[in-house]
């Protein structure tokens, strides 16, 4: 009996605390709401004040209007301005000086075309800019090489007729800038030297046929890639694997 009672007693309780739990919660959406239609009246009360001072300043204006009636303003007239006539500058033509086997052209150095460049293959102008003379002992070499040994074969000639298309397309450009900074020119004659030194090959071996002359250009050709390519991948390998 006393254990029913005990339960029945706290049924009520917690009936109680969810009755004051709901008459909480219902008191606080009354205030909310209340605050929620103060808010409105707040704004409405807001815009009704602007909406009256909007009237007074129309009122006011359309009141001055009627006294003080509006000015008519008149553009302001601007004289046109005097024309003036440019007469154009003379044009002055730059010159441009140009190495040896080579004249300008529109301000650009080409080579000069003469008979010996279209049979022989004309100067070697980088060569020429890099020691200085014609005369050189290393330009003399690649002249030899490309008359007495080259021009002798037919594929030799074909080979030097590819060759000058391309290398005087660019090297007036190459020999100039070459004549025109030192440090330049220093840097072109390191890299250099090692090709021509390497064509000296030629000058003291026997071609006097296709075959030899292919032969001797394939294996020139492996040479100077592994000089110019090879050297140095071996070296940037060894210092990566030191390091």
């Amino acid at each position: 009996m006393d254990l029913l009672e005990k339960k029945k007693i706290q049924l009520e309780k917690e009936k109680i605390q969810l009755e004051i739990r709901e008459k909480e919660i219902i008191e606080q959406k009354i205030v909310e709401e209340k605050a929620r239609i103060n808010a409105e009246i707040a704004q409405q009360e807001q815009e009704d004040r602007i909406f009256k001072e909007k009237e007074k300043i129309r009122g006011e204006l359309e009141q001055n209007s009627s006294i003080n009636p509006p000015v008519e303003f008149k553009e302001p007239t601007v004289d046109p301005e005097p024309t003036v006539e440019y007469t154009s500058e003379p044009v002055v033509e730059q010159v441009v000086n140009c190495g040896p086997g080579t004249e300008s052209v529109n301000g650009i150095c080409q080579v000069v075309q003469t008979e010996e460049k279209s049979s022989k293959g004309g100067g070697c102008l980088i060569a020429t800019a890099t020691y200085g003379s014609e005369m050189s002992s290393e330009v003399q070499q690649l002249r030899e090489l490309r008359d007495n040994t080259l021009l002798n074969t037919k594929s030799g000639t074909q080979f030097m007729e590819y060759f000058n298309d391309v290398y005087y397309s660019f090297s007036p450009i190459i020999a100039d800038y070459e004549r025109e900074n030192p440090v330049f020119r220093e840097t072109v004659k390191l890299a250099i030297t090692p090709l021509i030194s390497s064509l000296s090959i030629l000058n003291h071996v026997d071609m006097d046929s296709e075959e030899s002359v292919l032969g001797y250009g394939i294996s020139l050709i492996i040479l100077n890639l592994g000089m110019y390519l090879g050297v140095p991948a071996v070296v940037i390998v060894g210092i990566r694997k030191r390091f």
